[in-house]
């Protein structure tokens, strides 16, 4: 994919999206807080797995069962700790979902939400830290994300 006019070296560094949700957290009336998760936006990006060449990183036994636990290495030129609204949230309040390449094709897909569904369900992902990376003027470059799939992927 070549830059475009309006692009330029952003389609090449951030050719995919993912989606960004921010969590509403309410007190509920025995004390314990409930999350919901909103949609806010669709972000340019660019992902890449954590562990390169093997899924070793990737499944792990627990007992007897094979345990999958996915995480990437997220990189965006948007602050994915404001929202659109301009207010910040910690990282515990932001998640991940809906990672497409370049063409739109959905990459990470999680078939436990809806085992029988003909369309694909994205795997949700915790943000686990945010680096600022920065041009040779110090001025913001991006932003790299250490993204690791959700330990509740029945979240709407």
């Amino acid at each position: 994919m070549l830059p475009n006019a309006t692009g330029g070296l952003n389609d090449i560094m951030f050719p995919m999206t993912a989606d960004i949700y921010y969590a509403d957290t309410k007190q509920l009336d025995y004390g314990n807080v409930a999350k919901t998760w909103v949609f806010d936006r669709t972000v340019k990006c660019s992902v890449i797995t954590e562990q390169s060449g093997d899924l070793i990183g990737e499944l792990k036994t627990k007992g007897t069962d094979f345990v999958y636990d996915s995480s990437n290495f997220f990189r965006t030129p948007e602050d994915l700790r404001k929202k659109s609204n301009g207010k910040y949230y910690p990282i515990t309040s932001i998640s991940i979902t809906n990672i497409k390449d370049a063409s739109g094709t959905p990459v990470w897909i999680n078939g436990s939400n809806k085992p029988n569904s003909t369309d694909p369900v994205s795997t949700k992902y915790e943000v686990k830290t945010i680096v600022p990376t920065f041009n040779y003027d110090n001025t913001l470059r991006y932003l790299r994300v250490f993204i690791s799939k959700s330990q509740n992927q029945r979240w709407e």
